[in-house]
């Protein structure tokens, strides 16, 4: 399935009628970064890659025989960071040169994902599972030590 910039691949287990664990897999999310603070304004200071993995538990309406089934979950997500690059606008503010250029790292970060979302069965072989969910963390860029 094609969400957005992503492409993702779902494995659940179904533990009880109503009950599920689901792990969904995808490709890397790119984000752009830019600065608080002092250094707010400044434009797009870096880029970066993410892979959020999250671990749903999932409870779901309605009897397994159902058609529609809606269902909510709550996830834990662990954000890796990775391909960090940064541009000539961090350079400059943090007092790098073109030669010995700025570069950053981003902290990996734990955050809890809600989740709210639905089984519609079309016949006995084909279903469409549609859901909405959001990572709730917040990281820090920091300059190289």
């Amino acid at each position: 399935c094609w969400l957005g910039q992503r492409l993702d691949r779902w494995s659940e287990l179904q533990l009880t009628d109503h009950w599920a664990v689901d792990l969904p897999l995808g490709l890397p999310f790119k984000h752009d970064f830019y600065g608080t603070g002092a250094i707010e304004g400044t434009g797009k200071l870096g880029q970066t890659k993410v892979i959020p993995a999250t671990l749903f538990m999932q409870y779901r309406f309605a009897e397994p025989t159902a058609k529609f089934r809606p269902y909510v979950g709550l996830g834990v997500t662990y954000s890796r960071f990775f391909k960090n690059r940064s541009t000539a606008a961090l350079t400059g503010v943090t007092g790098g040169t073109p030669a010995n250029p700025t570069t950053a790292w981003i902290e990996n970060k734990w955050g809890l994902t809600p989740q709210v979302g639905f089984v519609w069965s079309i016949n006995e072989r084909w279903f469409v599972d549609a859901s909405y969910y959001k990572s709730f963390l917040k990281t820090t860029t920091h300059p190289p030590i």
